[in-house]
This record gives structure tokens, C-alpha cells and sequence, in this order.
């Protein structure tokens, strides 16, 4: 089993104008069937936005996934799950049915060193053109190996076909973090 959690927020000023208030909190589990590529993962995530039409949205699937490759360097695995999203505080409070095809890849170039990608592509199961893709993608170095402590640096993506009111269809973060694994 592989469990994920995270969370953040991101608060941004433009000359004395708050310009960003966003937050997340994340939470995946693999269970990873042993001596198989197949797995089931569940993930759930909850997100506010002060500057979008909504001001909260939950969402979360559940699905199989195959590991096509494993090992000591490289993992690359598949996901295709159902689940849905709901927005609150916004013009449509209806939840939303979605799809989510989903890919992880990680590779060791170096010892300590690696980059990952995360990605989520959630069409509306109603409306198919309509969807949202959310990408996290970037750099890890492992500066304490005795308490599994990393330095990541990257780039979170998300993607909109359809925004509401005035929103871009892309909102991009960069981040500089510290990752505890245990």
C-alpha cells in the first residue's frame, strides 16, 4: 500500500492587492496487489480558490491502476477511475460525474536524484468537451537519506477547458518545497 498526503496554500500581493488565496489538501491511496501490475487507488482532494467563481471544490474517483514498470530507478503507472466534483459557493452548485485518467512516472538518473510527473486528465462524464487537467511535474533531491528528507522543486498545472466568469483557463504555480517520506 502507498499512501499521499499533502496540502498547501499559496497567498500572493501586487503592490499592496491580494492577487492570490489558494489553498489544497490532498489525500491518495494505492493499494498495490502484490506479485501483480494491478492495483486500486482511491484520492480525494479539496481545494479553495477565493478568486475563482467558486470558493470551495471537493472532489475525489476511485479506479484501477497497472504498473507497467517497476524497479530500483523507474516506476511508471496507470490510472482510470470514476468519481466526481462539487463546487460550493458559486453560481453551479451540481456535482459533477467525472472520468479520471491518470499517469504517475518517476526515474532515478542519479542516486538521490529524480524527476516526477503527476497528471489528471478529468473530462465531465456529461459533457465531454468539458474537463479539467491537473499536472505536477519536477525535480527532487534527496538531501537527508537517514530521515528521508528531499529538497523538490517543480511546477503545478491546472487546466480548465471551460472557466467560469473572467478565469484563465490555465493557473500555473511554481513550487520550492521540503518532502518528509516515511
Amino acid at each position: 500500500m502507498e499512501t499521499r498526503a499533502s496540502s498547501y496554500y499559496t497567498y500572493a500581493t501586487d503592490s499592496g492587492e491580494k492577487t492570490k488565496s489558494r489553498g489544497e489538501l490532498n489525500l491518495r491511496n494505492d493499494w498495490l496487489f502484490k506479485d501483480s501490475p494491478w492495483g486500486i487507488f482511491a484520492l480525494s482532494k479539496i481545494e479553495y480558490d477565493e478568486f475563482q467563481d467558486w470558493k470551495w471544490r471537493t472532489s475525489g474517483s476511485v479506479g484501477p491502476s497497472y504498473t507497467f514498470v517497476k524497479n530500483e530507478d523507474t516506476m511508471f503507472r496507470m490510472r482510470l477511475g470514476v468519481g466526481g466534483s462539487k463546487e460550493f459557493g458559486g453560481d453551479d452548485n451540481s456535482i459533477t460525474p467525472e472520468l479520471d485518467v491518470g499517469v504517475d512516472f518517476t526515474h532515478q538518473f542519479r542516486t538521490g536524484h529524480k524527476i516526477f510527473i503527476t497528471s489528471d486528465y478529468l473530462p465531465d462524464l456529461e459533457e465531454m468537451a468539458q474537463f479539467r487537467w491537473n499536472t505536477r511535474a519536477g525535480y527532487e533531491i534527496m538531501i537527508d537519506p537517514s530521515i528521508n528528507l528531499s529538497l523538490r522543486l517543480g511546477i503545478d498545472d491546472r487546466y480548465v477547458s471551460n472557466p467560469d466568469g473572467g478565469s484563465e483557463k490555465n493557473d500555473i504555480d511554481y513550487f520550492a518545497l521540503l518532502a518528509w517520506s516515511f
